[in-house]
């Protein structure tokens, strides 16, 4: 497995963690992700671009969706998870290499993009940095991060669930939201890394579940199967039943994941 060139533990535990799961990452998540990152696609000025890269590419569901829009252009693909880049789709140009540190020439790519992944990193500006020395002079980035997350009723449910049965805490430092979840923040981060012409924009994601559908979510993938995982084999069987039994008097509304997605777009002076 490779390991992330930042070294901090949790990097570490972030290349394990997707590594591992990176099959239900692409049922449950990349379909998800895409679905928004489809529109700051329609917002790049992908005109006359050449060269255009995907830091944490994942299982590289958006390369597809560039060369449509980009054809004849190269297009390469990178994530600090081998596990995950092992499913990127056949033919793809994918790498493993960690966004803190892109083993890549300055100045060699038109556009880069990196959606869904900053509030993963140790330091988001040391990745934005990145992205401004292999980006050349004229060139353009797009991000997406998370906004507010107002949360819902089954989401509740499932934490005050696993907190009963005695799940391992939530480890924070993995997923640090907060440093990226405003407009504002966003062009901060954007102007520190030597960016211009930036402009922000906002999206609501929303997704509407089954019960069944809401507990394959949860057991399936992010930081709420880390804290189910951590239980033993009858504490999960029990917290499951009760569960389901309390979803029961849950409606619609409160089956549905609503949360806040912030768009960014800058120029490489």
């Amino acid at each position: 497995m490779s390991e992330p060139a930042s070294g901090a533990p949790e990097a570490r535990t972030l290349v394990t963690f997707y590594s591992s799961a990176a099959d239900e990452y692409q049922r449950l998540w990349a379909p998800e992700l895409l679905r928004m990152s489809r529109l700051l696609l329609e917002e790049v000025p992908f005109k006359g671009a050449r060269r255009v890269l995907d830091v944490a590419t994942g299982v590289g569901t958006l390369l597809p969706e560039i060369s449509r829009l980009v054809p004849g252009a190269f297009i390469h693909g990178v994530d600090v998870a081998e596990g995950m880049v092992r499913l990127a789709p056949e033919g793809s140009s994918v790498s493993v290499m960690d966004a803190m540190q892109l083993g890549l020439r300055s100045e060699s790519f038109d556009v880069g993009l990196i959606p869904f992944a900053l509030f993963h990193l140790p330091d988001p500006s040391v990745g934005l940095g990145e992205m401004a020395r292999v980006i050349s002079p004229g060139g353009a980035i797009g991000t997406v991060t998370w906004g507010d997350d107002p949360g819902y009723a089954a989401l509740d449910i499932w934490s005050e669930e696993l907190d009963a049965a005695g799940a391992a805490e939530a480890d924070v430092t993995i997923a640090r939201h907060d440093l990226v979840d405003t407009p504002a923040k966003m062009t901060a981060l954007l102007d520190e890394a030597g960016f211009d012409r930036i402009r922000t924009w906002t999206a609501t994601y929303e997704k509407a579940m089954t019960a069944e559908e809401f507990v394959d979510h949860r057991v399936g993938h992010g930081m709420s199967r880390r804290r189910f995982d951590s239980l033993g084999p009858h504490a999960r069987a029990l917290c499951l039943t009760r569960v389901r039994r309390r979803l029961e008097e849950v409606d619609r509304e409160g089956l549905t994941d609503t949360s806040e997605v912030i768009f960014a777009l800058a120029r490489r002076p």
